[in-house]
């Protein structure tokens, strides 16, 4: 029996998507040997997303949508941290789209006692990501096409082996 409750954004945000005749899946997952040690140096453990961003994919008739969620309360602190993944960028360019739910509750009457939970949904763009900041707090530089400096379209494991076999 769980001690929990309610649903958590991201199984509100599974709800919603399906209501709304979206094909999704979650696809963050527990790791139990990343993040922080105990004393004693065992694994603490830590959620990981897709890319460092995504809890949940969403296929669309149109497009594929990476969602990241949360609760309302940390929407700018999970909207930062798409903008600073140079995989956004990568999702983007390759023709992806992302969002970000963040969960809060609202009155469903001005003066009432009764609530409901209520999502706001936030399109991030190629523009949002260029609002990237260096590490002296000013605006990334960004290409002519617009996508922020950094970002290279070579696959990783080609980026390791840059030198050529002689």
């Amino acid at each position: 029996m769980s001690l929990r409750r309610g649903l958590s954004p991201v199984q509100r945000t599974l709800r919603a998507c399906r209501e709304a005749g979206r094909f999704v899946d979650k696809c963050e997952h527990w790791n139990p040997y990343g993040g922080a040690r105990k004393p004693d140096g065992t694994a603490i453990g830590i959620r990981q997303d897709l890319f460092g961003f995504a809890d949940i994919i969403a296929l669309d008739p149109n497009a594929i949508v990476a969602i990241q969620t949360c609760a309302g309360s940390g929407h700018a602190a999970h909207r930062q941290k798409i903008i600073e993944n140079v995989y956004a960028t990568a999702w983007l360019i390759a023709g992806g789209h992302i969002e970000l739910w963040s969960w809060r509750k609202v009155k469903v009457k001005r003066g009432g006692k009764a609530e409901r939970w209520q999502a706001r949904v936030e399109n991030i763009t190629q523009e949002t990501l260029n609002e990237r900041k260096d590490e002296h707090g000013k605006e990334a530089k960004t290409n002519d096409d617009g996508r922020a400096v950094g970002f290279d379209r070579r696959d990783p494991g080609e980026q390791q082996g840059d030198h050529q076999a002689g």
